[in-house]
């Protein structure tokens, strides 16, 4: 059985990946995947933020949304809406 790219680098963590070479899809996938991890969906949140990829906000939002996520992804998830000129509610 293999694994799907997503899981590869978050088992691997902190191995990391040529991040500069992941594309977004696995990226986005890091990020709703695991957003109780703050290690790799913290680092892909914040490069799809870099890329200006057109889910960044929406993912942001999502993370806010949920009951379970990390607290520093979280914060990260605030940082990127406040960043894009979003207003974010605590």
């Amino acid at each position: 059985m293999s694994l799907a790219l997503y899981e590869e680098i978050q088992l691997l963590y902190p191995h990391e990946p040529d991040w500069d070479a992941v594309p977004d899809a696995v990226l986005v996938e890091l990020v709703e995947h695991y957003p109780e991890e703050s290690s790799c969906a913290t680092l892909a949140l914040g490069i799809l933020s870099y890329r200006r990829h057109s889910r960044v906000a929406e993912l942001a939002r999502w993370l806010l949304s949920q009951k379970d996520v990390d607290p520093w992804l979280r914060q990260n998830a605030q940082e990127v809406l406040l960043a894009m000129g979003n207003k974010v509610e605590s």
